[in-house]
C-alpha cells in the first residue's frame, strides 16, 4: 500500500467515524487518556471552536480574502462555516480541508520528495519556460480533474503534487467551491494548501513549555499517565499557554522580521514580551 493510499484510508475512516456519532460536530470522548478535570471545568470542544472562528471573522473583517486550511475535522468545518458564511457568500472568503499522513518512515519522506522532484523536472521538460510555481499549477490542474469523491457529503478530495519532508503526502478538499473560480485561479489556492504553519506551532509549544510535554506511562498496575512537569491546576497550564500564544503571534518575529500579527496587519511591529507580562489595563 502507498503512502498516497494510505492516506485515503485515513481519510475514509475519519467521515466514518464523524458520521457515527450522534452529533458529528462532536469529537471528544472520555476514555483511559481523556478525562474530566478534577479542579475547575473543561469546556466543550465545540463551544471553543465555534467561538475562536467568531473571533477570527471578527479580527479578519478588515482582510480583503480570507483563506482557511483546516484538518479534516466535522467540528472545526462546522465552526468555520458558521463564521464566515457571508463572507463565503460574498467570495471573500473559502475553507480547505488537508489531511496529511505523518505517520512514516525518514526513507518514505524521501522518497516522495524524490518523486515529486522528478515530477516537476519532468513538467518543465514539457512546459519550457515556466518557473516552479506556475509548474506546480499545472500539475495541480491534472489533479483536479481526477478529484475523487469520499464521504457522506460526497467531498471532492485530491492529491497534492508537491509533498515535503515534513508532509510526505498530502490530500486536499476545498470545502467551499461554489463553481465560480477559473481553473487556473482554483489551482493555485489548491497549491497553497498546508498544515506545516499549525504544526510548527505546536512544536514549539511542546519544546519550549515543560507543562505541556507527552504524557509518560508508568509501569503501574493501572498503567496510570504520569506528566513530569505537569500543571495539576488546569488553570496553571491554561495561562501559560495562552502567554505563548500571544508571544509567538506578536513578538517572535520571523527571519523577515515580521510576526504573525504582522501579516494579518494586526500589528505594526513586533511588540516586546515585556509590555505584555507587565502589562496593566486601564482602570
Amino acid at each position: 500500500m502507498t503512502q498516497v493510499d494510505r492516506l485515503a484510508m485515513e481519510i475514509a475512516e475519519t467521515y466514518e467515524d464523524a458520521e457515527s456519532r450522534a452529533d458529528v460536530e462532536a469529537s471528544e470522548s472520555k476514555n483511559s487518556d481523556m478525562a474530566l478535570p478534577s479542579h475547575g471545568m473543561q469546556v466543550r470542544e465545540s463551544y471553543t471552536m465555534h467561538g475562536h472562528f467568531q473571533l477570527l471573522a471578527a479580527m479578519l473583517q478588515g482582510a480583503e480574502k480570507v483563506r482557511v486550511y483546516m484538518d479534516q475535522d466535522s467540528g472545526i468545518r462546522a465552526a468555520f462555516l458558521a463564521a464566515f458564511v457571508d463572507r463565503i457568500k460574498e467570495r471573500t472568503a473559502d475553507g480547505w480541508y488537508v489531511s496529511v499522513l505523518k505517520e512514516t518512515t525518514i526513507h518514505d519522506k524521501e522518497a516522495a520528495v524524490k518523486l515529486a522532484r522528478d515530477r516537476l523536472k519532468a513538467e518543465a521538460e514539457t512546459h519550457p519556460g515556466l518557473d516552479q510555481d506556475e509548474l506546480l499549477v499545472e500539475l495541480m490542474k491534472r489533479e483536479m480533474r481526477c478529484a475523487t469523491r469520499v464521504g457522506q457529503y460526497d467531498d471532492l478530495w485530491l492529491e497534492h503534487p508537491m509533498p515535503s519532508m515534513s508532509e510526505p503526502a498530502k490530500k486536499v478538499c476545498w470545502l467551499t467551491d461554489l463553481g465560480d473560480y477559473d481553473e487556473e485561479h482554483a489551482a493555485r489556492l489548491y497549491s497553497k494548501a498546508s498544515l506545516h504553519a499549525v504544526d510548527r506551532f505546536f512544536m514549539q509549544t511542546r519544546r519550549r513549555l515543560s507543562m505541556a510535554e507527552r504524557s509518560i506511562i508508568t509501569a503501574s498496575k493501572d498503567r496510570r499517565v504520569w506528566h513530569g512537569h505537569s500543571a495539576y491546576r488546569p488553570e496553571n497550564l491554561a495561562m501559560t499557554l495562552e502567554t505563548f500564544r500571544v508571544f509567538y503571534n506578536y513578538c517572535k518575529a520571523s527571519d523577515d522580521g515580521r510576526t504573525p500579527a504582522m501579516r494579518l496587519d494586526l500589528a505594526k511591529g513586533p511588540i516586546q514580551l515585556e509590555e505584555v507580562l507587565y502589562f496593566q489595563g486601564k482602570a
